[in-house]
């Protein structure tokens, strides 16, 4: 099973769901070429424990990680403008996640969290 993934450096998108339900991914490398990630690319991956976002991203889509039961580590670049709804939500082992400010759209905030 898939616990570790690292994108090639020639990747510019992430599409939707791309990696959405692959419960035993643990670790991915997003590299600095990937401009946009789509929403619900990590839905339901319920290993998923830390992710680092690329300065080259500037949006946090819908539903991106829903669902990552046991994402506790997220680092979002200063590049991050929007965070759409859903992103984060049911992500129980979240506890703190530090918002750019350059973040100019955000997402109904009672749909972006964990209802904990």
């Amino acid at each position: 099973s898939l616990t570790k993934l690292v994108l090639p450096s020639t990747i510019k998108v992430i599409s939707q769901f791309a990696f959405s339900e692959c419960t035993s991914l643990k670790n991915i490398l997003i590299p600095p070429s990937v401009t946009t990630v789509n929403q619900n690319a990590f839905r339901n991956c319920k290993s998923l424990q830390k992710i680092v976002i690329p300065e080259s991203v500037t949006a946090i889509s819908e539903g991106l990680f829903c669902g990552c039961s046991y994402l506790s580590d997220v680092t979002l670049p200063l590049s991050i403008n929007e965070i759409r709804k859903f992103a984060f939500y049911e992500c129980f082992s979240l506890r703190q996640i530090q918002l750019p400010q350059s973040l100019a759209v955000l997402g109904d905030i009672s749909s972006i969290v964990a209802q904990n």
